[in-house]
């Protein structure tokens, strides 16, 4: 009997009906089972290092915070060689995202892929870093001043008389962008980070020090090189070469460099024939007339020629400079000596000198070293400058000086006689007075107010020629009178010197002195006054100027010792 269209249909109905609810129940138990599975960490899961399988998103997160909140505030180590240095991670602008080191391993999926990965187990994962990259290339630079390495150049020297070379230092630069880097990929794993950095290389490399050292210095110091022109010769010893040859950095090398003025020196003490210095015209007193005296061609060897015939000659089996000489004309000639206009005297002084030989020899000392000095319009004459020290190996002797307000007695006493004759030739010629100053108490064979000490090398007597003709100084002791005369053209017809009457005056002490060196005085009075110099022309005042001198007394002392040679009985 044939089924009916109805029953059939029922029949379909009630199977379409199990499938559904099959697949309803088991729809539901998947998701069941992925609601269970996919809120809990992957067995096996570890983030940082830290396991935390089967762990809710809570759990998770506090099992991390608690395991790498050590590891987060830890202080950074960057190691570059021996040299470290130490970041705060805070500080630095790092921290450690919890949150975002747990994406996708707690939260409910139906994926099937993430089912799987939970059923499976799951493995290693980084931890999530939060960084402010500004903050972290900040600290990054200043660690630079503890793992930066500056390059150093090479260095030589040899003006000891032995190799003395400084050895280049490659430097070290830290990369940061390559140091940040590597310090995310590793951080908070490790706290100890390997600093990426940048060789510097110095301008002079160890190499070009070692070059140096084995083609100059050794050469230079291994013997003495002779110097000839042919026909004379002079030999410089090892330690004078290496006193003229500096090494200077030159396009990445150290080469040598000659001190030519302080060569050329050496040259002539050694060969004093081979170099001859040319003489200046210039004017001298013949007869009591200026007259002009020629001038005199040198020779000279060229400074260069002569640094690089000593440099070659160091290398040379012979070690042997061979130069030529070349004529040098002088830097004065008879031409310019024309135009000096020394044709006149325009001042003279004479002062007399008292009996007493030795302050005469250092007068007659000091006046010679003076005579015939010329001084150029705008040069300034200085006393101690052209006398310079005076020592009792250039002749000077004992003679009395002041020192303090008392008399004493020192080497080159009686010279402030010629500083005072130099005051006053400038001051009657008219000339700016640019430097003096008078004896502390007044002596009373100078002139009152018109007087000049010296004392080497603090105390100078300067004036400037502030003329339009050059000016002969002629100084000169005779028959007991020291004499000055100033050679040039005259600017004026006369010059008067006037004085104040004293003014603010002091009376002087009585001193008693009984130690074997007291020398006596006589009373003088302390004062004040005012000198005036009025320069005339054509019968009228032209220019006026002056100054004041201050002077403190001069006490009498009374020697109240035994007399030299003689017992004091008591």
């Amino acid at each position: 009997m044939a089924a009916s269209p109805s029953g059939t249909s029922r029949s379909g109905t009630a199977v379409l009906v199990r499938l559904l609810v099959s697949l309803a129940v088991l729809l539901g138990l998947y998701a069941g089972l992925a609601a269970i599975l996919t809120r809990q960490a992957p067995a096996g899961t570890r983030v940082g290092g830290v396991s935390i399988g089967g762990m809710d998103q809570a759990a998770a997160e506090r099992t991390l915070t608690d395991r790498l909140a050590p590891l987060a505030t830890k202080p950074v180590t960057l190691r570059s060689g021996e040299r470290t240095a130490t970041l705060d991670p805070r500080a630095a602008g790092l921290s450690v995202d919890v949150p975002g080191s747990l994406t996708g391993l707690t939260r409910f999926s139906l994926d099937p892929r993430d089912v799987a990965a939970h059923l499976t187990g799951g493995g290693d994962r980084d931890v999530e870093v939060d960084v402010d990259e500004e903050t972290l290339d900040a600290a990054l630079g200043k660690a630079r001043t503890t793992l930066d390495v500056s390059a150093t150049d090479g260095a030589l020297s040899i003006a000891k008389g032995a190799v003395e070379a400084k050895d280049a230092v490659v430097g070290r630069r830290l990369d940061v962008d390559r140091t940040r880097d590597r310090l995310l990929e590793q951080w908070p794993r490790t706290t100890t980070t390997d600093a990426v950095m940048q060789e510097q290389q110095p301008a002079i490399p160890q190499k070009a020090v070692d070059q140096a050292v084995s083609t100059v210095a050794r050469p230079v110091l291994a013997g003495p090189v002779t110097v000839t022109d042919g026909t004379r010769k002079g030999v410089l010893a090892p330690a004078q070469l290496a006193s003229v040859i500096a090494f200077a950095p030159k396009d990445g090398a150290l080469a040598p460099q000659v001190d030519q003025d302080k060569l050329g020196r050496l040259l002539a003490g050694v060969a004093p024939g081979i170099e001859t210095p040319p003489v200046n015209a210039t004017v001298r007193l013949v007869d009591g007339r200026p007259q002009t005296v020629p001038g005199r061609n040198g020779t000279e060897v060229p400074a260069e020629q002569l640094s690089a015939a000593v440099l070659g000659a160091v290398s040379s089996p012979a070690r042997t400079a061979t130069v030529k000489a070349q004529p040098v004309e002088p830097g004065i000639g008879a031409q310019e000596v024309a135009t000096w206009g020394i044709k006149e005297v325009v001042s003279r002084y004479d002062a007399d000198l008292p009996y007493n030989p030795n302050r005469t020899a250092n007068i007659r000392l000091a006046a010679g070293a003076i005579d015939g000095t010329i001084i150029k319009p705008g040069e300034t004459f200085s006393l101690n400058g052209i006398v310079g020290e005076r020592t009792p190996a250039k002749g000077y002797r004992d003679a009395l000086i002041i020192q303090g307000s008392r008399y004493v007695r020192d080497t080159g006493g009686g010279v402030s006689q010629v500083s005072t004759s130099v005051l006053n030739s400038a001051f009657f010629a008219g000339m700016e007075l640019v430097e003096h100053r008078a004896h502390s108490f007044y002596i009373t064979h100078y002139p009152e107010g018109r007087e000049a000490t010296v004392s080497w090398p603090t105390l100078d007597n300067k004036w400037r020629n502030d003329s339009q003709h050059a000016v002969l100084v002629h100084s000169w002791v005779e028959d007991g009178v020291l004499k000055f005369e100033l050679w040039s053209t005259k600017r004026y017809d006369e010059v008067k010197a006037l004085k104040s009457p004293r003014r603010k005056i002091v009376p002087p002490r009585t001193i008693e002195d009984a130690s074997p060196t007291c020398q006596s005085q006589v009373p003088v009075p302390g004062f004040e006054v005012t000198i005036t110099r009025q320069m005339i022309k054509g019968g009228q005042v032209v220019k006026t100027d002056g100054f004041v001198t201050s002077y403190t007394p001069q006490d009498k002392v009374r020697c109240t010792g035994p007399v030299k040679g003689q017992t004091k009985r008591t």
